[in-house]
């Protein structure tokens, strides 16, 4: 019974995405058909703000590949040549914007093929990644909302708090679910595969952080890419003629941050809107400036994706995109 349930969900959970995601988006154009007059602000974008949109978004993209070298290189123990990297990240990138997922089983094949790293490594070094860069990102976003404004609400909630919460939740979360899973993976079989990856994780993590200078590469660039990240959305604000405070940004930022990390949607498309907008209302910004600066970096960020992907090859990559459907271990 157990088995079946399992594999009703997972051969439904892609369909539910979808109508999630269809309900959002319909949500949405409803929203700016009763409110065409925010919608058509983006038919009205000065030349100017678009060129630094595009270059700003330019460089997260080159950060975050080199964070993620940094990463790959000290737990995988391989030296990569950058540009030889980044077509790679380029290209998983670019499949992942037209097949969901599909970019890290590519990322994982190539890095196999090329460098010798095993795919249960890259499982292990992609989500200690993704862990670490997502403490980093509510750290910067705590101490930056902690110089400027300490007191800072939502409503009744104190922002501080909110972030506190949330780190003591993704701190602990790995050493929580091998806990947990230690304890049912007896009884469940399909635990033993969350207790081996909880437990990785948490090795290469722990490892990690004993390396100060690592450390150190990690942090210079998270705070790099933060920075660049606040001044995308003090961009998309400031072309909308919407005074935003840094404070705020860092919000956006951490939402930004939060919606790669619980992906309900494929690349939760209409979540990040809504979350955005919500936030905008919390805040007083609005949820059509908020919304529409969601969909400005959504497009400018897939416009460079795909503009990058074709150009690194991605054409030809789709025609043989089966080849990246699986992965041996």
């Amino acid at each position: 019974m157990r088995y079946y349930t399992v594999n009703y969900w997972k051969k439904y959970k892609s369909y539910f995405k979808w109508l999630l995601a269809l309900v959002c988006c319909a949500y949405i154009i409803y929203f700016f058909t009763k409110n065409k007059n925010a919608f058509e602000q983006l038919f009205s974008l000065d030349p100017l703000f678009l060129a630094w949109l595009f270059l700003f978004c330019a460089l997260t993209i080159v950060i975050q590949a080199w964070r993620y070298l940094i990463v790959i290189e000290k737990c995988g123990q391989t030296k990569l040549p950058f540009l030889k990297w980044f077509k790679i990240f380029i290209l998983g990138t670019f499949l992942s914007r037209i097949f969901p997922q599909t970019g890290n089983i590519f990322r994982a094949v190539r890095l196999k093929q090329d460098f010798g790293i095993s795919y249960t490594g890259y499982v292990s070094i992609y989500t200690s990644f993704v862990w670490l860069d997502t403490i980093l990102n509510l750290s910067i976003a705590f101490v930056v909302i902690s110089f400027l404004k300490p007191g800072f609400l939502i409503g009744p909630i104190r922002v501080l708090y909110l972030i506190s919460c949330l780190l003591a939740l993704i701190v602990t979360a790995p050493w929580f679910l091998m806990k947990a899973s230690a304890a049912l993976k007896t009884r469940f079989t399909s635990f033993q595969w969350l207790h081996s990856r909880a437990s990785e994780v948490l090795k290469i993590s722990i490892q990690s952080i004993k390396d100060i200078a690592y450390i150190g590469k990690v942090a210079i660039t998270g705070i790099a890419s933060f920075s660049i990240t606040l001044s995308v959305f003090y961009i998309c604000f400031a072309s909308l003629d919407t005074p935003v405070e840094i404070t705020t940004l860092a919000l956006f930022a951490v939402i930004l941050k939060l919606s790669n990390l619980v992906i309900l949607t494929p690349g939760n498309i209409g979540v990040r809107e809504l979350a955005y907008g919500l936030l905008g209302e919390l805040t007083g910004i609005g949820l059509a400036q908020a919304l529409l600066v969601s969909v400005i970096t959504r497009i400018v960020i897939s416009c460079l994706i795909l503009g990058l992907g074709f150009a690194a090859g991605g054409l030809d990559l789709l025609t043989h995109r089966s080849k990246y459907n699986r992965v041996d271990t």
